[in-house]
């Protein structure tokens, strides 16, 4: 009985031991990575790529918001739709430095409102561009909208 307590004993001690050594094994990892600029999960799985998707500034909310001002704004976008609903679906590359170009309709049941948010994305503020492992690259993109006009005549935009 004895020796199976001490046994038990130096195992504990071992694992004691290899605790310690674990957390010197992450600190010099994270501190390589530091001094380097590069992630620690990059230092582990190095096949691993960090990607940030193109996007407008402030995100997506504030791209909405600036779209449904300018269309509100134009005094012939109500004509345009004849009270019908439709979809219009812009296609565009974010380049490297995050200008917009190659516009393509997808989807384009209201003419006159695909060439609003065309324009519109054009004379906009330039995007963040796309980035992998902090390298930005160009990328395709795509905004969606719905128009729908309520009972009352009311035009609603949906992103």
């Amino acid at each position: 009985m004895i020796t199976h307590q001490k046994k038990n004993d130096s195992h504990l001690q071992g694992v004691r031991l290899l605790l310690p050594l674990a957390v010197l094994l992450v600190i010099a990892f994270a501190a390589k990575a530091e001094k380097n600029k590069f992630s620690v999960s990059q230092l582990v799985n190095a096949e691993r790529r960090d990607t940030v998707n193109a996007s407008f500034p402030g995100g997506e909310r504030e791209r909405a918001n600036y779209l449904s001002r300018l269309i509100n704004a134009d005094k012939f976008y109500k004509d345009s739709i004849q009270n019908r609903q439709g979809t219009v679906n812009v296609q565009f590359t974010v380049d490297e430095t995050g200008n917009l170009k190659d516009f393509v309709l997808i989807e384009d049941n209201i003419p006159y409102i695909a060439n609003l948010i065309t324009k519109y994305l054009k004379e906009g503020p330039e995007w963040t561009p796309k980035k992998i492992n902090g390298k930005p690259i160009p990328s395709t993109q795509q905004v969606q909208l719905k128009v729908s006009v309520d009972k009352w005549r009311i035009m609603r935009f949906d992103f």
